[in-house]
């Protein structure tokens, strides 16, 4: 069902999807699969912020947020920041993630703390272009394009590329925001990022 779900997201059909996630996370609710149920619930608050449901969602990663499970709780405070970033909320989008940060630093494993930072970094690389750290944002995400490429985290390696466009397009550095620009292009046409590759193209 998760696959399903995912399929529909990837394909841009966030109703079918709601509805999928909706139905699955009821599944896991009625045979005592509280975890798996959280986090068919974190893909739904994501579903709704493509939706324009922010509020909806910020209610469903909070909830997220107050689970038992390490992973639930750095993964819903940081979406929270990031529906608060979308909210205009910077300052309480920050404070939330430095809470998702010392969280994942409650784990002492880097194999299993390295994937959750980059996340966290690149939400902070976008919420620098927010308050026009223009600089600031394309180093940072290029320490995240670096980690997500010895991870073989794909997606996050596109998504530090478009924030470096952004950010070189802002500060009238042509040349190099284009350069950003047609790897993310390139990389999301292979991985079929239909959302990312139409970002990429607008730059």
């Amino acid at each position: 069902m998760f696959r399903h779900s995912d399929a529909l997201i990837q394909l841009q059909d966030y109703g079918a999807a709601k509805a999928k996630l909706q139905e699955t996370g009821s599944l896991f609710r009625e045979v005592g699969w509280p975890n798996s149920a959280l986090s068919c619930l974190q893909s739904l608050g994501h579903v709704n912020v493509q939706l324009g449901r922010t509020e909806e969602a910020l209610k469903q990663f909070e909830e997220v947020s107050q689970g038992t499970h390490w992973q639930h709780r750095w993964q819903g405070k940081l979406s929270m920041g990031a529906a608060h970033e979308v909210l205009g909320n910077y300052t309480r989008a920050a404070e939330l993630f430095m809470n998702a940060t010392e969280i994942v630093e409650e784990n002492s494993n880097p194999a299993e703390t390295e994937t959750p930072l980059l996340f966290i970094e690149s939400n902070w690389a976008t919420l620098e272009l927010d308050w026009g750290e223009y600089t600031h944002a394309a180093e940072r995400a290029e320490r995240c394009v670096a980690l997500a490429q010895r991870l073989g985290i794909q997606d996050q390696y596109v998504e530090s590329k478009l924030t470096r466009a952004v950010a070189f397009l802002e500060l009238c550095d042509l040349k190099a925001a284009l350069g950003e620009s047609r790897t993310a292009i390139d990389v999301a046409q292979l991985l079929r990022d239909h959302p990312r590759r139409s970002i990429a193209l607008s730059y």
